[in-house]
């Protein structure tokens, strides 16, 4: 049985760890999640489709009878995540997520309490979806071969693009792994700035990924915020950060690009006319941010590369940025 689906699930209660364990072993799909909904059953993700569990382990196409799980139980299973204790959970759990050892992930969602128009803590927690921590090494390959890192004019900037879940970050980590491990002719210094602890999956302090020799974590920051301080303590050649999204982040890139460090990043986008349509990535290409553009091809086959485009050649964000 898979070492990561066995090290996600035993953290579990018994109720759902022992049925999961015995779906693992009697089924060959891979299984990459399992979200567990109070007055519904339990789903299992593979790579052939959602599946329900049941109570005996068995996984079924259609929702089996007599199998929703009770809101107590939903709660018993966010005790065990956070190992019960809550309260020190809480910074991670008002963002929507635990990180949990092994890098693998717990979604939450609930009722959002605000206090002074910022969200203070989620209650009423109704819905854990945990999704297993898979390296795979060698997905990046295909980036750290095709690009001339080593280029007489500086080292690129690459943003990677795909639709959800189609393996950006895990594709991410590996490219920052190989750059920090010396596989492109010489060790880069890389400072990850990771806001939702989705790259490092950092765990009290220490990564739960192998990110390099030469990289350096920033944990918890905002994406802006941690790509300055990194830029102005950490002397990265390279700053990497998951999903770019806010004027802010483009702002913080384009500071980054003038203080000499090359950019590594993903965009949610399942095209090239897709990324022409998205206001901040017209302002960072328009400033020809980015040398390169990967794209990753679909959730069907995450990590597999489709493309590897030169940004300069791309002319929708050229005509968009008039």
């Amino acid at each position: 049985m898979e070492r990561s689906f066995c090290e996600a699930v035993r953290l579990l209660p018994p109720f759902l760890k022992e049925p999961l364990l015995f779906a693992a072993e009697r089924n060959h799909t891979q299984i990459r999640e399992v979200t567990i909904r109070a007055g519904a059953p339990v789903c299992v993700h593979t790579s052939d489709g959602i599946r329900f569990l049941q109570k005996n382990g068995f996984l079924t196409t259609m929702p089996p009878a007599n199998c929703s799980v009770k809101m107590e139980e939903v709660q018993e299973c966010l005790r065990c995540l956070t190992e019960y204790s809550l309260q020190s959970a809480q910074p991670q759990l008002k963002q929507g997520f635990l990180t949990l050892q092994g890098g693998h992930r717990a979604g939450i969602a609930g009722r959002a309490v605000l206090q002074d128009g910022q969200i203070s803590y989620i209650k009423e927690i109704s819905a854990i979806s945990l999704r297993i921590a898979r390296a795979v090494c060698g997905c990046g390959k295909r980036i750290l071969s095709e690009i001339d890192w080593n280029a007489l004019n500086g080292i690129p900037s690459v943003l990677i693009a795909g639709p959800p879940a189609s393996g950006k970050t895990t594709v991410l980590r590996d490219v920052i792994r190989g750059l920090a491990s010396g596989e492109c002719s010489r060790f880069f210094r890389v400072s990850v700035v990771d806001e939702r602890s989705e790259i490092a999956a950092s765990y009290h302090g220490t990564s739960q990924h192998d990110l390099g020799i030469t990289c350096d974590v920033l944990d918890g920051f905002f994406k802006a915020e941690g790509m300055m301080l990194a830029l102005r303590t950490l002397s990265p050649q390279i700053i990497a950060v998951d999903e770019l999204g806010s004027e802010k982040d483009a702002d913080a890139v384009l500071q980054v690009m003038s203080g000499g460090a090359a950019m590594l990043a993903t965009v949610h986008a399942d095209s090239v006319s897709a990324l022409s349509k998205r206001p901040v990535l017209k302002q960072l290409f328009a400033h020809h941010c980015f040398d390169f553009v990967v794209l990753l091809k679909s959730a069907q086959t995450p990590g597999l590369i489709d493309a590897i485009i030169r940004a300069d050649g791309i002319k929708p964000w050229e005509e968009n940025c008039r």
